[in-house]
């Protein structure tokens, strides 16, 4: 009797694994979906008027959709707004599920931010924006199959696991 409980203690935690593992996944969709839509949102700010970074910063906390972007949270009136942006981006618990090349594209969109004139910056959001909605197409497709995998093999991971120490 004790060995089929630890048995399915074994399954039930391989499969909650799997599930966490398909969780993060979906959480990552999420996160870059949320940051096109943040860029989106600048190139709106930057067709509507001429903002700065500082401004472009302030009206962006302000949002509830981009609150729990944790390297936001700047004084946008400080001179080094995109330096301090950059420093945040470094120990940004959000960006933890990102790989090196999505975490390389956002710290060379906010360097690039504010650099150049509105016309520079529309076609630098322009191409960032690009980029990601192809980073979404891609983690889309995977998401699907991904997430179910991973639930899948959590589950068959602890049964196989389970069958073992029986």
């Amino acid at each position: 009797m004790i060995k089929l409980i630890g048995c399915i203690m074994i399954v039930g935690a391989g499969g909650y694994i799997g599930v966490l593992q398909a969780q993060n996944l979906e959480r990552h969709f999420q996160t870059v979906k949320k940051l096109y839509r943040m860029v989106c949102e600048i190139e709106i700010m930057l067709n509507c008027s001429c903002f700065t970074v500082g401004e472009i910063v302030s009206r962006l906390n302000f949002s509830d959709e981009f609150r729990d972007f944790d390297f936001l949270n700047v004084n946008p009136s400080s001179a080094t707004v995109r330096e301090d942006i950059l420093i945040k981006l470094e120990s940004s618990q959000l960006l933890t599920d990102f790989d090196d090349d999505e975490t390389a594209l956002l710290k060379s969109f906010f360097k690039e931010l504010g650099t150049t004139e509105i016309e520079g910056q529309l076609a630098i959001v322009s191409l960032y924006k690009k980029e990601l909605s192809l980073r979404i197409e891609k983690l889309s497709e995977q998401s699907g199959k991904k997430c179910r995998l991973y639930k899948a093999m959590g589950f068959l991971g602890g049964t196989f696991i389970a069958v073992i120490l029986l």
